[in-house]
């Protein structure tokens, strides 16, 4: 679930954060709603563009910086 508010976009989505992020894509913050953590990125025509990339599989991403960003998201959220 992605929401868009106030030149905001908000996702809960791992993956989607991670390529975002190796994208040069930088959150502006991150917001705990109960159990759920979510990472709030400055909405651009760029962040756009890349999500839809990202969610019909054309956006190119290094396996091994893509697997550590994973990682290292799972590590902010669970200490978060």
């Amino acid at each position: 679930m992605n929401i868009e508010k106030d030149n905001e976009y908000k996702t809960k989505d791992l993956s989607e954060v991670a390529a975002l992020i190796i994208k040069k894509q930088k959150p502006i913050k991150i917001q705990r709603d109960g159990n759920t953590c979510w990472f709030v990125f400055q909405h651009t025509p760029l962040c756009e563009e890349l999500v839809y990339r990202f969610y019909f599989d054309c956006l190119p991403v290094d396996a091994r910086e893509y697997s550590n960003t994973i990682k290292m998201l799972k590590g902010k959220v669970n200490s978060y």
